[in-house]
């Protein structure tokens, strides 16, 4: 990425840096300890090889998904690779961050672009209820939420009402419904 781009955003720190994490491979296997860095605005994972200081663009066949740790080995983020529909670019594999596990389950995909104007990286994210394998865009909204087919209105009403949840613009109240529609429904 170029050094002429500045980042903007509340998270774009935390994708677009070396960071300690571990990536899930298709096969099963996983490979722990490694500096990993999500690129936000290519979607592309890259791999720092110890052994001679080379990046390197992991082949998305190969990744199923990776986590990102903190210097304190605290996990900062995960990501699972999904095959979506995503505006603008159609049906593709991407990298999804996991906002809320389950079904339905919680997903951005943590898209950016570079601003004309004055070369600024600005984040888009797209977020996304994934349930029984079926992609549904969405947006940080009471309505959006509520509006949904896999998720029964009656139900989130009750669960937003007796929890004060307010999704209004904020992943994690969006999530913590989520979570609470999941743990209601088993």
């Amino acid at each position: 990425m170029s050094t002429a781009i500045r980042s903007k955003g509340i998270r774009a720190f935390i994708f677009n840096v070396w960071t300690p994490g571990e990536i899930d491979l298709t096969d099963g296997s996983v490979i722990k300890n490694i500096y990993l860095q999500y690129d936000q605005y290519l979607d592309e994972l890259l791999w720092l090889r110890k052994s001679d200081r080379r990046a390197i663009i992991l082949s998305r066949d190969i990744v199923a998904g990776f986590r990102l740790f903190d210097s304190n080995d605290k996990l900062m983020a995960t990501f699972a690779k999904k095959k979506v529909n995503l505006p603008f670019t159609g049906l593709k594999d991407a990298y999804l961050q996991v906002l809320m596990p389950g079904n339905p389950g919680f997903y951005v995909w943590r898209n950016s672009y570079v601003m004309a104007s004055d070369n600024r990286l600005v984040e888009r994210p797209r977020y996304l209820i994934i349930a029984e394998g079926k992609d549904y865009p969405v947006r940080l909204s009471k309505r959006s939420l509520l509006n949904l087919t896999a998720i029964d209105k009656s139900k989130m009403k009750a669960i937003l009402h007796s929890e004060r949840i307010m999704p209004q613009q904020d992943e994690q109240e969006f999530a913590r419904a989520i979570s609470r529609y999941n743990q209601l429904k088993k």
